[in-house]
């Protein structure tokens, strides 16, 4: 049997009860310590630059990122708006002239007044070819407008004829009409070529793609186009919902969450104000020095950061929870407050030490993700997580330095708590076997949740179905080509190469597959473009839609093209006309219908191999993909490695392998819980949902190190398993049930966002804080009794063993 004083929990506990002496006669040095850090962080934090960009994800050495900027060093951003119109109403549908006359006016005014606009495409700006003699003619609606119907009724019929344009620009039955606004910039471009006005900060209002889309729908309220039943989405309108959604509600449920948090603290510890305020303060001063770490190691405030706050809660009301309860129950009995924070120290600071190691150790192993924002995730909230113990032992006992001294209670009065908390450890007592398997079934369940688990993302189905653009997304999906693409680049390495009959035909060829795939709307390339040239020529004649085989011919094709005024080059080909783009019209989709596409098409190029070119799966749903495959594998990797690294470290503190696995034990079940929920709801697990187990991991190990070093404690003092058992529920019982009412309330109030990962991500962490009360409430105890991990139990009456468990005594 270990002796207690080789033990290096209690040397820490006599360590830490030195320092709660310390802090409480010293209680100005160590408010003018916390208000210097805090002073330093609000400097540091005013230089902090937000940013937003989808770039915040990718190392630029990434390759599935360095083969996005390539296709970007060629084409430009594929981000687009698309408007969607419907002319039910009208007669020639949407080739009515007094629309048409408001949907030319509509599109100047885009291209004019809309920020980040790099091109607008609607039918009125559409390039229809014709052959005439000697060349090639292209009509465009905008340059010689028709005066009446019957013109553009022949206008209407040509176009009609052209595919490209297709469920494109036009629904097939005419009823649908569409506005496609291409953009300059995207989401992955840094913060500093976003902004709309380049000294006006980074607020959202001032940043692409908010500013882009403010104008549009500013636009698009105007009396002109007051009678136009239109919806917008793409990227542009999607993704500043998406940023303005997260901020508001981020911001908005922290404020609820933190505002219950304080209430339901005065509640408990009956209206003490100073036992609401100190709390509060760690966890609001803890995010405040996180922003602050975050601008001195020269980082950007990213879309990730937004956790911090919901885990600082966790971790800040946990540790103040415990000393507060501790301090209040000791001074009541000691009458003195320097004496009860020294003891309250001595019994709560080696498990708050440790709880902040075991999270921070935990949120660490996050950083082996291959993705840039998790990595820096990981660094900032483990800082977060010591920031929160560091003003735990200065600022909160600052604050409870001060109150009028108190007399020593005499009444014998139990807490209200007490005698519930001691019926649960009777409960252990007698039935541990059982309490063991029932658990054990638990564990066998959640597995078999596990096992239905499908990792998937659609960041459609991030919002809720009552929000608007999701539901004009999927408006869109039902009536044209859909709101989502995916771009293959064919890469011919040397210049005019694309121009090559043999090229164009391996493009024909992978194209022609590609409409084959169900997910597939739509394609468009530069072959579209030559057989519609080439037909042009022959007088539309449908048996010319074909690929010249001669390429001086195609090149001469294209020269005439250009010297007529075509303008859609550049959206196929390179300047040097090396690389070929190929898009994909899919609708808002899962990124695994995404990759089983991309995997259909790579055993097509295996069987049918590219000769004359490469082709490379590109754009931005490319990086979507590669994002949630990179997430999918570190967080598994990273969930592993936290709980080994945890482990490790509970049998180094106890100097034992058992009592290191009995305190991880219980927290499989929380951690497997809060996925294997997920597989038996049956919804799939994304990015966010896979944030979930690190942080069920970290809240549910901090209940189980006060639980187990303190029943350890108890153990030492009285030499008998149940009695500790019973005085550790009585006391940590209490401080953990507070806690977990705490945290389930305020993380609750995450399910009134109308983002569906927020929904999840508090539904799923509250139950996730439910399971590990009840697992060190129940299944860790019940351990404890089993396997006596402590040593056999001894008489404390016995000299020498009492010489070896002396507790610290309070000065009084």
């Amino acid at each position: 049997m270990s002796t207690e004083k080789n033990n290096l929990v209690t040397l820490m506990s006599h360590a830490f009860g030195r320092i709660g002496e310390w802090s409480m006669q010293h209680r100005w040095v160590v408010f003018s310590i916390a208000v210097s850090l805090t002073m330093a962080c609000i400097y540091l934090a005013g230089s902090v630059r937000m940013d937003n960009g989808f770039e915040s994800f990718f190392d630029d050495t990434d390759p599935a990122y360095s083969a996005y900027l390539k296709y970007r060093d060629d084409f430009g951003s594929d981000e687009v708006a698309y408007l969607v119109y419907d002319a039910k109403d009208r007669e020639k549908g949407v080739f009515d002239l007094t629309l048409m006359q408001t949907i030319q006016q509509l599109s100047e005014d885009i291209e004019n007044d809309m920020p980040f606009v790099k091109d607008v495409k609607s039918m009125t700006n559409a390039e229809v070819m014709i052959g005439v003699d000697g060349g090639l003619e292209i009509l465009r609606l905008d340059e010689d407008f028709p005066d009446d119907q019957a013109t553009l009724d022949a206008f209407a019929d040509t176009l009609m004829s052209k595919p490209v344009y297709i469920n494109n620009l036009v629904s097939e039955d005419r009823r649908y009409g569409a506005v496609l606004i291409e953009m300059t910039a995207s989401s992955i471009d840094p913060v500093d070529t976003l902004r709309l006005d380049p000294n006006g900060g980074d607020g959202l209002e001032n940043l692409y793609p908010q500013a882009s889309d403010k104008v549009l729908r500013d636009i698009l309220s105007r009396p002109d186009y007051a009678d136009l039943d239109i919806v917008i989405s793409g990227d542009v309108p999607l993704n500043t919902a998406f940023n303005t959604i997260a901020t508001k509600y981020m911001f908005l449920t922290f404020a609820m969450c933190f505002a219950a948090v304080a209430v339901l603290l005065l509640i408990f510890f009956r209206g003490k104000i100073i036992d609401a305020v100190g709390p509060m303060a760690v966890v609001f001063l803890s995010i405040l020095m996180t922003v602050g770490f975050v601008s001195l190691i020269g980082w950007d405030i990213d879309m990730l950061f937004g956790m911090v706050p919901t885990l600082v809660v966790a971790v800040g009301v946990a540790h103040s929870v415990h000393i507060v309860s501790e301090f209040r129950s000791y001074q009541a009995r000691l009458g003195n407050r320097t004496a009860a924070l020294k003891q309250t120290f001595y019994l709560v600071g080696a498990p708050c030490m440790l709880t902040s190691l075991t999270t921070a150790a935990g949120f660490m192993s996050l950083a082996i993700s291959p993705i840039k924002a998790i990595e820096h995730m990981a660094v900032y909230t483990a800082f977060a997580v010591i920031a929160a113990f560091f003003l735990s032992l200065t600022l909160l006992t600052f604050f409870l330095s001060f109150g009028k001294a108190r007399p020593i209670e005499k009444s014998n009065k139990p807490h209200r708590m007490e005698a519930p908390l001691a019926a649960i450890a009777r409960f252990n007592m007698r039935h541990p076997k059982t309490i063991v398997a029932v658990g054990l079934v638990a564990f066998a369940v959640m597995i078999s949740g596990v096992t239905k688990i499908v990792v998937d993302s659609n960041f459609l189905l991030d919002f809720n179905e009552k929000v608007q653009v999701r539901q004009d997304a999927e408006h869109i999906d039902a009536t044209m080509s859909g709101v989502g693409s995916l771009v293959y680049l064919f890469d011919a390495e040397s210049a005019d190469a694309i121009k090559d009959p043999a090229v164009l035909r391996d493009i024909e060829a992978f194209q022609a597959e590609l409409d084959q795939q169900p997910l597939t709307r739509k394609t468009l390339s530069i072959v579209d473009l030559i057989k519609d040239i080439n037909q042009s020529f022959h007088n539309g004649d449908p048996a010319y839609h074909t690929i010249p085989d001669d390429q001086t011919l195609i090149a001469q094709y294209l020269l005439v093209y250009e010297l007529s005024g075509g303008e859609e080059l550049a959206n196929y080909v390179s300047t040097d006309y090396a690389r070929a783009a190929l898009d994909i019209r899919i609708p808002m989709t899962a990124t695994s219908e995404m990759a089983a596409l991309k995997s259909a098409m790579t055993e097509y190029d295996q069987q049918h191999p590219q000769q004359q070119s490469e082709a490379t799966f590109s754009g931005m749903g490319a990086l979507w993909m590669q994002l949630v495959d990179y997430i999918s594998r570190s967080q598994v990797q990273g969930i592993m490695l936290a709980f080994v690294v945890i482990t490790a470290i509970m049998c180094l503190i106890f100097r034992s392998f058992k009592v290191g696995i009995i305190s991880m034990v219980p927290n499989l079940l929380p951690a497997l819980a809060a996925v294997g929920l997920i597989g038996w709801i049956g919804v799939p697990l994304d990015y966010m949902k896979l944030m979930i187990a690190p942080v069920a991991l970290g809240i549910a190990v901090d209940d189980t190190i006060h639980m187990m070093t303190r029943l350890h404690h108890e153990f030492r003092q009285r030499g008998n398993y149940n009695e500790a058992l019973e005085a550790t529920m009585k006391d940590v019982g209490r401080a953990l049930v507070i806690t977990s009412i705490v945290l389930i309330t305020g993380f609750m109030f995450l399910t009134i966002s109308p983002m569906d990962s927020q929904f999840w991500f508090g539904l799923l962490l509250s139950t996730t804080i439910l399971l590990a009360l009840v697992a060190d409430f129940f299944i860790m105890p019940s351990l404890v009794l089993l396997t006596k991990p402590f040593g056999a139990e001894f008489d404390p009456a016995d000299t020498a063993d009492s010489a070896n468990r002396q507790t610290l005594q309070p000065t009084v």
